[in-house]
C-alpha cells in the first residue's frame, strides 16, 4: 500500500470514490450502482453510505483503499484524510 492524502467535503462513499479515482460524483454514483464497490468485503450500492475510519473499500479496476485517519479540517470545513491505496 502507498500512503496518500485526500481532501473531501464529507465521508460519503461517492465523494471519496470520485476523489480517489478522479471521477465526477455522478460517474461515481453510477459505478456504485453497478455493484463495482465493496466495503469490508460486502457489495454496497448506496452512494449515501457514510464511510468510517479503518474501512476497506475495494473498487473494481481501481484497487483498494483503507481510510487511515482524519488529519485535520480545512478553513472551508473540508476533511483532510490519510489513506492507504494499492498501486
Amino acid at each position: 500500500y502507498i500512503e496518500d492524502q485526500i481532501i473531501v467535503s464529507s465521508y460519503r462513499l461517492d465523494t471519496i470514490i470520485s476523489d480517489v479515482c478522479c471521477l465526477s460524483r455522478e460517474k461515481a454514483k453510477q459505478y456504485i450502482s453497478l455493484k463495482n464497490v465493496k466495503i469490508n468485503g460486502v457489495i454496497n450500492t448506496n452512494p449515501d453510505y457514510i464511510v468510517k475510519i479503518d474501512d476497506l473499500i475495494s473498487i473494481h479496476r481501481f484497487g483498494r483503499i483503507i481510510l487511515k485517519e482524519e488529519i485535520k479540517k480545512t478553513k472551508k470545513d473540508k476533511y483532510v484524510l490519510s489513506i492507504l491505496k494499492t498501486k
